[in-house]
């Protein structure tokens, strides 16, 4: 009997250490094995878990393969309806920010340059750049619409390239453009995830004016600001 129970207990010994040995094996395999691990900023997630203000973005998860995806980009979003015909498009640096992660949200429109037969607008976003202070390579593209204009960019996000948080400038000028005979325009930005932001232009009179900026109101004699989209005036 004293035998019997000691092979018995010998056996549960063994079957405990089997089931160790395999949680291990797990635990120190889990990429191989399809099990999802990520580290971002060194913090560890697991497979399903959200991955909080990844690159400035909040639909960003850790998946099965231990890759981190992001929504959007699941979802193939398409630049089918914008083009760059008629288009110039530039970008430059314009200083670094003392922070870990950029936050893509944050667009804004600085200038608009209206003429007779082109149009030119400066936006301001934040990215990252090379250490040299080297922007990112992007593209520029727009949709135009009968009452509104939609630009986009599409930009190299490689951080083995550019890894410090900086601002850049866009430049969209596109010639030949006619806005026509409507009664109201409006100028968005669509963020590379796909979100829509208004960067709240003026339109007066077949004229567009950036937030912030003054112009004179002839007609009333007046001196206006866009304070985006609607506007205050003062008389002369």
């Amino acid at each position: 009997m004293g035998k019997v129970k000691q092979k018995n207990w010998l056996l549960l010994i063994t079957f405990c250490l089997l089931i160790a040995s395999v949680v291990l094996f797990f635990v120190n395999n889990r990429k191989s094995l399809g099990l999802g691990e990520c580290n971002y900023d060194g913090i560890e997630y697991l497979e399903g878990e959200q991955i909080v203000n990844y690159q400035g973005r909040n639909d960003c998860y850790c998946s099965k393969s231990g890759e981190i995806l992001c929504e959007s980009e699941q979802a193939g979003m398409t630049y089918e309806s914008f083009s760059s015909s008629a288009l110039s498009f530039s970008y430059s640096f314009i200083n670094f920010l003392e922070k870990n992660d950029p936050d893509l949200n944050k667009i804004s429109l600085e200038d608009i340059d209206q003429r007779d037969s082109s149009i030119k607008f400066t936006l301001h976003r934040e990215a990252l750049c090379g250490e040299d202070g080297l922007a990112p390579a992007q593209v520029g593209m727009y949709e135009r619409k009968d009452d509104s204009l939609i630009f986009t960019t599409i930009t190299n996000r490689d951080e083995s390239l550019y890894s410090r948080v900086c601002v850049i400038s866009n430049d969209f000028q596109i010639s030949n453009f006619n806005i026509g005979d409507v009664e109201e325009f409006i100028v968005l930005y669509q963020g590379e995830s796909g979100q829509i932001y208004d960067l709240n232009t003026c339109f007066v009179k077949g004229k567009l004016y950036a937030q912030g900026e003054v112009f004179k109101n002839s007609e009333k004699q007046e001196l206006c600001t866009c304070e985006g989209p609607d506007i205050s005036c003062e008389e002369l």
